[in-house]
């Protein structure tokens, strides 16, 4: 039970010491005193000197911190050691390194997933999303077509498509029945997004099973006696069920079973691949932008369309829906699909960590960056007493949102 909640408590530490490393590192590098580095904050439970630094692990784990010398903007330190002394373009790069830090943190993570031979190889054929009027639909796509080129792009693997939908305007060459013909759609946009409402078409061909009931090539074709041919169908039929009895294919021989959703969660019907270091890392990287475009679009459309007060939580709400989600994959899948699972979130929270950080809000690296970019364009200081009022004012808006963090957990939970 508490483990659930330690793993990702202690992914969250960890994310956090590794902004802070960023700051850390390129605090050395600029030869600023490095005062205390500390993983969690609170009462010090544990301490040691290395050199001018102090590095500490702390009470709370829900934070950390990285203390460097001056910073004060009401009593500045010009010692040559001092965040105060040295010029704006190395503070900006100081701050803007806790953020890079947890860039770069996304993309190893992702890039480790690559290397887990748990990624789909998924086909070009697809199936459209009927009865939401979506783009694939009204162009009169049909089942089974399998989509050769968006735009001119050619298109290797389902994955390739989402790619390729960068605007309104699509001209896609597909083939249905050994025909090859053209089809004119206008893109749907959804969470920043541009989406044509297709599915992968996949057939129930079992790939590999992990159970003894279904066996390497058998074929489901019928779940309670309604007829299946690929994944989706089979999803629609067993959603929500406890249990359910399949027909299945095996040497020419048709025979029923009776299965539960965790042992269908144990079938493959696609081949399961890994790539090597230098495919992973590319990747990763490119996996990592794609992600950072979703979370600006998230951010945006929140603040657009939704109740923003309503979507703040605080870090033990992100710890327990973290915990919850990935117990519930493992009670489901195997094991590398709950590391999978488990990465990418984490992946998504560290990348989330460094792009608010980059906010332009006072008290955040952000609000920092600007204040010194200001400066550096400015060619002289800002004035001390607007800074520390603007930053008074970031305060008040960080422990404000706190503040409601805990407030929306408390009736979370409540609830619960």
């Amino acid at each position: 039970m508490i483990i659930k909640y330690l793993i990702p408590l202690l992914a969250l530490s960890l994310v956090i010491a590794i902004h802070e490393l960023g700051h850390l590192i390129a605090g050395k590098l600029f030869k600023v005193k490095v005062e205390v580095y500390s993983i969690g904050i609170g009462k010090k439970l544990l301490t040691r000197q290395f050199g001018e630094t102090e590095y500490a692990l702390s009470l709370i784990p829900l934070g950390g911190y990285c203390k460097l010398k001056g910073g004060d903007i009401q009593n500045p330190n010009m010692d040559s050691d001092s965040m105060d002394f040295i010029n704006p373009l190395k503070r900006a790069i100081i701050y803007f390194a806790g953020p890079f830090f947890n860039l770069i943190l996304t993309i190893i993570f992702l890039s480790i997933v690559f290397m887990l031979p748990i990624n789909q190889i998924l086909p070009t054929t697809v199936l459209p999303v009927l009865g939401d009027n979506l783009p694939a639909e009204i162009s009169g796509m049909k089942k089974g077509d399998q989509i050769l080129s968006i735009n001119g792009n050619d298109i290797n693997s389902f994955l390739d498509i989402s790619k390729y939908l960068t605007q309104d305007k699509l001209d896609l060459i597909i083939e249905r029945d050994d025909r090859v013909i053209s089809l004119e759609l206008e893109a749907k946009k959804n969470n920043g997004q541009y989406v044509i409402g297709v599915y992968p078409y996949i057939p129930l061909n079992v790939f590999h099973s992990q159970i003894e009931k279904i066996k390497s090539n058998d074929k489901i074709i019928m779940v309670n006696s309604i007829n299946v041919d690929n994944y989706m169908d089979l999803y629609k039929v067993t959603d929500g069920l406890d249990n359910f009895n399949i027909t299945v294919i095996r040497d020419n021989k048709q025979i029923n079973l009776t299965m539960t959703p965790q042992e269908l969660s144990r079938l493959q019907f696609t081949q399961f691949v890994s790539y090597n270091p230098v495919k992973s890392t590319i990747m990763g990287f490119k996996n990592t932008f794609s992600m950072l475009d979703k979370i600006f679009y998230l951010f945006a459309d929140l603040f657009k369309n939704g109740d923003v007060s309503k979507s703040i939580s605080s870090p033990l709400r992100l710890v327990y829906d973290v915990g919850n989600s990935i117990d519930t994959v493992y009670s489901n899948s195997s094991l590398l699909i709950t590391l999978e699972t488990f990465l990418t979130i984490i992946a998504s929270i560290s990348l989330t960590l460094g792009f608010i950080n980059l906010l332009p809000i006072p008290v955040l690296d952000g609000g920092q960056i600007l204040f010194n970019i200001i400066t550096l364009i400015k060619g002289s200081p800002l004035n001390s007493k607007f800074i520390y009022g603007y930053q008074t004012i970031g305060l008040i808006i960080i422990l404000l949102l706190f503040t409601l963090g805990i407030g929306n957990d408390i009736f979370y939970f409540g609830d619960l």
